[in-house]
């Protein structure tokens, strides 16, 4: 984020979308039993086991909170949160 925030203009817009869940979150599990079953009854990418994979191995979600926080530390400002579902987020903010 702090690169972004460096090579936006004065005014730039900033945004993101995003799974926002902590790995370590007490809702975590629950979530990610019902993202699975969303993606096997939507056939998305075709392999749940690829994804969950992927998932372990790469991601690190955080909480919107703490993305809040970054923001406003870098002096990011008019930040917006739209939440679509459960911890699916859309964050904008302007420099």
């Amino acid at each position: 984020m702090e690169d972004s925030y460096r090579w936006l203009k004065t005014g730039g817009i900033f945004a993101y979308a995003d799974l926002f869940i902590n790995k370590n979150d007490p809702d975590h599990d629950a979530f990610f039993e019902k993202w699975k079953a969303f993606v096997i009854r939507h056939q998305l990418n075709g392999d749940w086991e690829y994804l969950a994979d992927h998932y372990k191995q790469y991601d690190t979600p955080d909480n919107v909170p703490t993305q809040l926080e970054w923001l406003q530390k870098l002096n990011f400002r008019e930040i917006k949160v739209t939440i679509f579902e459960s911890y699916w987020v859309f964050i904008s903010s302007q420099k």
